[in-house]
């Protein structure tokens, strides 16, 4: 349940630096939607694609704090 809160909270600050890393900017939005500067930055040019993926992250830690939760009160519930 940790984990998917922490998904969800931190995602835009941990998780998605992460994936840029390790996966690429240009995979996470498409090479289309990347714009580079000649300082070596880049910018997003489809906010669409970046929503997606911050829609699909948060997705997933919702769905893994849920199913913490759920395995949490059911194991109680048999214990207690």
């Amino acid at each position: 349940m940790g984990v998917g809160v922490f998904i969800v909270v931190f995602s835009r600050v941990i998780v998605f630096p992460g994936l840029e890393m390790i996966l690429g900017i240009e995979t996470l939005v498409g090479k289309e939607n990347v714009s580079y500067q000649p300082n070596g930055n880049y910018a997003y040019t489809n906010p669409g694609a970046m929503a997606a993926w911050i829609l699909t992250v948060s997705g997933i830690g919702l769905m893994i704090a849920a199913s913490g939760a759920v395995i949490l009160f059911r194991t109680r519930k048999r214990v207690g």
